[in-house]
Protein backbone atom coordinates (compact mmCIF):
# COMPACT_ATOMS: atom_id res chain seq x y z
CA UNK A 1 0.00 0.00 0.00
CA UNK A 2 1.41 3.26 -1.05
CA UNK A 3 1.24 6.00 2.01
CA UNK A 4 1.58 10.12 1.46
CA UNK A 5 1.62 12.71 3.98
CA UNK A 6 -0.42 15.04 3.08
CA UNK A 7 0.64 19.26 2.02
CA UNK A 8 1.78 21.49 4.53
CA UNK A 9 -0.65 24.17 4.95
CA UNK A 10 -0.57 27.65 2.95
CA UNK A 11 -0.22 31.04 4.33
CA UNK A 12 -4.03 32.02 2.51
CA UNK A 13 -6.08 28.81 3.37
CA UNK A 14 -4.42 28.06 7.06
CA UNK A 15 -7.33 29.19 8.85
CA UNK A 16 -9.84 26.38 7.22
CA UNK A 17 -10.30 23.53 8.72
CA UNK A 18 -8.89 20.44 8.44
CA UNK A 19 -12.79 18.40 7.31
CA UNK A 20 -12.86 21.56 5.25
CA UNK A 21 -9.57 21.54 3.05
CA UNK A 22 -11.40 18.91 1.01
CA UNK A 23 -13.16 22.15 -0.46
CA UNK A 24 -9.79 23.26 -1.81
CA UNK A 25 -8.70 19.85 -3.15
CA UNK A 26 -12.51 19.76 -4.99
CA UNK A 27 -11.86 23.50 -6.48
CA UNK A 28 -8.78 22.49 -8.08
CA UNK A 29 -10.52 19.87 -9.56
CA UNK A 30 -13.14 22.23 -11.16
CA UNK A 31 -10.48 24.74 -12.02
CA UNK A 32 -8.45 21.64 -13.87
CA UNK A 33 -11.81 20.83 -15.33
CA UNK A 34 -12.52 24.36 -16.69
CA UNK A 35 -9.41 24.48 -18.49
CA UNK A 36 -9.64 21.45 -20.41
CA UNK A 37 -10.65 22.05 -24.12
CA UNK A 38 -13.73 19.86 -23.61
CA UNK A 39 -14.29 21.03 -20.50
CA UNK A 40 -18.14 19.75 -19.05
CA UNK A 41 -18.33 23.38 -16.90
CA UNK A 42 -16.61 26.41 -16.63
CA UNK A 43 -15.65 27.59 -13.68
CA UNK A 44 -13.80 31.31 -13.55
CA UNK A 45 -13.64 31.24 -9.42
CA UNK A 46 -12.66 27.61 -9.09
CA UNK A 47 -8.76 28.33 -9.45
CA UNK A 48 -8.67 31.47 -7.61
CA UNK A 49 -10.11 29.85 -4.15
CA UNK A 50 -8.59 26.41 -4.57
CA UNK A 51 -4.84 28.31 -4.21
CA UNK A 52 -1.56 26.92 -4.56
CA UNK A 53 -2.91 24.42 -1.45
CA UNK A 54 -6.25 23.18 -3.51
CA UNK A 55 -3.40 22.31 -6.45
CA UNK A 56 -1.50 20.53 -3.61
CA UNK A 57 -4.07 18.54 -2.32
CA UNK A 58 -5.12 17.71 -6.15
CA UNK A 59 -1.94 15.82 -6.76
CA UNK A 60 -2.20 14.61 -3.22
CA UNK A 61 -5.68 12.44 -3.83
CA UNK A 62 -5.29 11.62 -7.48
CA UNK A 63 -4.00 8.17 -6.94
CA UNK A 64 -5.32 6.49 -9.68
CA UNK A 65 -5.80 8.72 -12.56
CA UNK A 66 -2.81 10.32 -13.13
CA UNK A 67 -2.36 9.48 -16.54
CA UNK A 68 -5.31 10.65 -17.84
CA UNK A 69 -5.73 13.47 -15.68
CA UNK A 70 -7.27 12.63 -12.53
CA UNK A 71 -10.70 11.68 -10.76
CA UNK A 72 -13.05 12.01 -13.58
CA UNK A 73 -15.80 11.80 -10.71
CA UNK A 74 -15.90 15.19 -9.30
CA UNK A 75 -16.42 17.10 -12.89
CA UNK A 76 -19.42 14.43 -13.89
CA UNK A 77 -20.70 15.33 -10.12
CA UNK A 78 -20.52 19.43 -10.85
CA UNK A 79 -22.02 18.80 -14.15
CA UNK A 80 -25.07 16.89 -13.00
CA UNK A 81 -26.13 19.58 -10.30
CA UNK A 82 -25.69 22.15 -12.85
CA UNK A 83 -27.81 20.62 -14.30
CA UNK A 84 -30.56 20.03 -12.01
CA UNK A 85 -30.05 23.73 -10.73
CA UNK A 86 -30.83 24.57 -14.37
CA UNK A 87 -34.06 22.67 -14.58
CA UNK A 88 -37.02 25.15 -14.61
CA UNK A 89 -38.93 24.99 -11.50
CA UNK A 90 -41.67 26.90 -10.20
CA UNK A 91 -41.46 30.37 -10.91
CA UNK A 92 -42.08 31.43 -7.63
CA UNK A 93 -39.06 29.90 -7.23
CA UNK A 94 -36.44 33.19 -5.51
CA UNK A 95 -34.27 30.53 -2.92
CA UNK A 96 -31.61 28.35 -2.97
CA UNK A 97 -30.11 26.77 -0.31
CA UNK A 98 -26.80 25.24 -0.45
CA UNK A 99 -25.85 22.74 2.55
CA UNK A 100 -21.60 22.20 2.99
CA UNK A 101 -21.45 24.89 0.37
CA UNK A 102 -17.91 24.98 0.52
CA UNK A 103 -15.70 27.00 -2.00
CA UNK A 104 -19.15 26.04 -4.84
CA UNK A 105 -19.39 29.37 -7.21
CA UNK A 106 -22.87 28.50 -8.37
CA UNK A 107 -23.79 32.09 -7.06
CA UNK A 108 -21.81 33.85 -9.89
CA UNK A 109 -21.37 31.21 -12.56
CA UNK A 110 -25.18 30.23 -13.07
CA UNK A 111 -27.49 32.68 -14.83
CA UNK A 112 -30.13 33.40 -11.88
CA UNK A 113 -33.02 35.15 -12.92
CA UNK A 114 -33.29 38.58 -11.05
CA UNK A 115 -34.14 38.49 -7.40
CA UNK A 116 -32.78 35.16 -6.32
CA UNK A 117 -31.26 34.81 -2.89
CA UNK A 118 -28.92 32.11 -2.40
CA UNK A 119 -27.94 31.16 1.35
CA UNK A 120 -24.29 29.17 1.75
CA UNK A 121 -24.65 27.02 4.88
CA UNK A 122 -21.09 26.01 6.13
CA UNK A 123 -17.90 26.16 8.45
CA UNK A 124 -17.31 29.79 9.77
CA UNK A 125 -13.73 29.70 8.77
CA UNK A 126 -13.90 28.08 5.47
CA UNK A 127 -17.06 30.66 4.64
CA UNK A 128 -15.25 33.82 5.75
CA UNK A 129 -11.91 32.30 3.35
CA UNK A 130 -14.50 32.20 0.81
CA UNK A 131 -15.74 35.72 1.26
CA UNK A 132 -12.25 37.15 0.90
CA UNK A 133 -11.00 35.13 -2.36
CA UNK A 134 -13.87 36.21 -3.93
CA UNK A 135 -13.60 39.95 -2.82
CA UNK A 136 -10.10 39.94 -4.29
CA UNK A 137 -11.75 38.85 -7.30
CA UNK A 138 -13.43 40.87 -10.24
CA UNK A 139 -16.34 38.46 -10.01
CA UNK A 140 -19.76 39.15 -8.30
CA UNK A 141 -22.66 37.07 -7.88
CA UNK A 142 -25.56 36.94 -10.43
CA UNK A 143 -28.06 36.61 -7.04
CA UNK A 144 -27.44 37.94 -3.44
CA UNK A 145 -25.07 35.40 -1.72
CA UNK A 146 -25.68 35.46 2.39
CA UNK A 147 -23.18 33.72 4.23
CA UNK A 148 -24.88 31.10 6.90
CA UNK A 149 -22.34 30.46 9.48
CA UNK A 150 -23.22 26.63 10.95
CA UNK A 151 -22.19 23.43 11.29
CA UNK A 152 -24.66 20.73 9.76
CA UNK A 153 -24.11 18.88 13.13
CA UNK A 154 -25.60 22.05 14.76
CA UNK A 155 -28.65 23.87 14.62
CA UNK A 156 -28.16 25.21 11.12
CA UNK A 157 -31.24 25.84 10.66
CA UNK A 158 -31.98 28.59 13.09
CA UNK A 159 -29.02 30.03 11.44
CA UNK A 160 -30.32 29.89 8.21
CA UNK A 161 -33.96 30.92 9.41
CA UNK A 162 -31.90 34.34 10.94
CA UNK A 163 -30.41 34.75 7.42
CA UNK A 164 -33.69 35.35 5.91
CA UNK A 165 -34.42 31.88 4.35
CA UNK A 166 -38.38 32.11 4.82
CA UNK A 167 -39.82 28.33 5.06
CA UNK A 168 -43.29 29.39 3.32
CA UNK A 169 -41.41 30.44 -0.06
CA UNK A 170 -40.73 27.41 -3.15
CA UNK A 171 -36.97 26.66 -2.78
CA UNK A 172 -34.01 24.92 -4.25
CA UNK A 173 -31.56 22.54 -2.37
CA UNK A 174 -28.34 20.87 -2.94
CA UNK A 175 -25.70 19.28 -1.05
CA UNK A 176 -22.78 18.26 -3.57
CA UNK A 177 -20.31 16.20 -1.59
CA UNK A 178 -21.46 16.73 1.95
CA UNK A 179 -23.28 13.88 3.09
CA UNK A 180 -20.70 10.92 3.17
CA UNK A 181 -18.23 13.11 4.89
CA UNK A 182 -20.60 12.67 7.86
CA UNK A 183 -22.46 10.01 10.42
CA UNK A 184 -25.34 8.25 9.11
CA UNK A 185 -27.16 9.69 12.16
CA UNK A 186 -25.81 13.39 11.35
CA UNK A 187 -26.97 12.89 7.59
CA UNK A 188 -30.05 11.83 8.10
CA UNK A 189 -30.88 14.14 10.51
CA UNK A 190 -29.87 17.27 8.02
CA UNK A 191 -32.49 16.11 5.50
CA UNK A 192 -34.88 15.66 8.48
CA UNK A 193 -34.14 19.01 9.16
CA UNK A 194 -34.06 20.50 5.86
CA UNK A 195 -37.95 18.92 5.51
CA UNK A 196 -39.32 20.46 7.81
CA UNK A 197 -38.53 23.88 6.61
CA UNK A 198 -39.34 23.16 2.82
CA UNK A 199 -42.92 23.74 1.55
CA UNK A 200 -44.62 21.66 -0.73
CA UNK A 201 -42.92 21.77 -4.24
CA UNK A 202 -39.32 22.49 -3.35
CA UNK A 203 -36.40 20.62 -4.97
CA UNK A 204 -33.46 18.54 -3.44
CA UNK A 205 -30.68 17.25 -4.62
CA UNK A 206 -27.82 14.76 -2.71
CA UNK A 207 -24.86 12.43 -3.84
CA UNK A 208 -24.34 9.73 -1.84
CA UNK A 209 -21.84 6.54 -1.42
CA UNK A 210 -22.58 3.37 -0.21
CA UNK A 211 -20.72 1.35 2.14
CA UNK A 212 -18.81 -0.94 0.17
CA UNK A 213 -16.43 1.62 -1.05
CA UNK A 214 -14.92 0.54 2.12
CA UNK A 215 -14.43 -2.80 0.20
CA UNK A 216 -13.05 -1.93 -2.94
CA UNK A 217 -9.33 -2.15 -3.34
CA UNK A 218 -9.88 0.43 -5.80
CA UNK A 219 -10.64 2.93 -3.66
CA UNK A 220 -8.56 1.83 -0.90
CA UNK A 221 -5.48 4.13 -1.64
CA UNK A 222 -7.54 6.86 -1.53
CA UNK A 223 -9.42 6.62 1.61
CA UNK A 224 -6.29 5.98 3.32
CA UNK A 225 -5.00 9.23 1.63
CA UNK A 226 -8.15 11.47 2.67
CA UNK A 227 -8.05 9.50 6.55
CA UNK A 228 -4.11 10.93 6.74
CA UNK A 229 -4.72 14.58 5.39
CA UNK A 230 -7.92 14.62 8.19
CA UNK A 231 -11.16 14.25 6.27
CA UNK A 232 -12.50 10.62 6.74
Amino acid sequence: MTTSSPPAKSAAASTIGTVAKTALWTAAARARESARADRLFADPLASWLAGSEGVELLDHFDTRHAADGGNPFLAIRTRWFDDFMSVPGSPDVSQVVGLGAGLDARAIRLPWPQGTTLFEVDQADLLAYKENRIHESELRARGERRMVPADLAGDWVSALLAAGYRPDLPSVWFAEGVLFYLSEQVAGSVLERAAAVCPPGTRLAVDLIGTGIFRLPYTSEFLDRLAAAGSP
